[in-house]
């Protein structure tokens, strides 16, 4: 179990750093890096809300998978920690990129992350109900 929580939380860790490292791409770098064709056609089909969600749902998913490797917390303590860590994560980043050159604060992106986060817990945590 221990070996679990540390595997899920370092991951989770990684996936954090990850979303604030692309977070650090400054718009011109972004455009640059979306003229290559395979990712051209990724941003076709995966818009710019759709990304947010998606990244903050694999966030949410990590997280709730790291805190069901702790002993003694109930699904409703796990639900509540990952949604205000994850909302926290998603505000935070937010402001991080009002001070990146040619970024900006943007609060569809602060309730499309916050969707995410809270789509995935709820489903993950619905999926581990239904499995045991």
């Amino acid at each position: 179990m221990k070996s679990k929580f540390y595997t899920y939380l370092l991951l989770s860790l990684l996936w954090t750093a990850l979303i604030f490292l692309v977070s650090s791409i400054p718009s011109i770098e972004l455009k640059i890096i979306e003229e290559k064709p395979w990712i051209g056609i990724l941003r076709k089909v995966f818009t710019d809300p759709v990304m947010h969600f998606c990244e903050f749902a694999i966030l949410a998913f990590l997280m709730i998978n790291t805190f069901v490797n702790v002993d003694n917390l109930s699904r409703i303590r796990i639900l509540k920690f990952v949604l205000i860590l994850g909302a926290s994560i998603a505000v935070l980043n937010e402001v991080y990129q009002y001070f990146i050159p040619l970024r900006g604060f943007q609060i569809q992106d602060i309730v499309m992350n916050s969707s995410g986060v809270i789509c995935a817990s709820y489903l993950r945590l619905f999926l581990m109900k239904m499995s045991a």
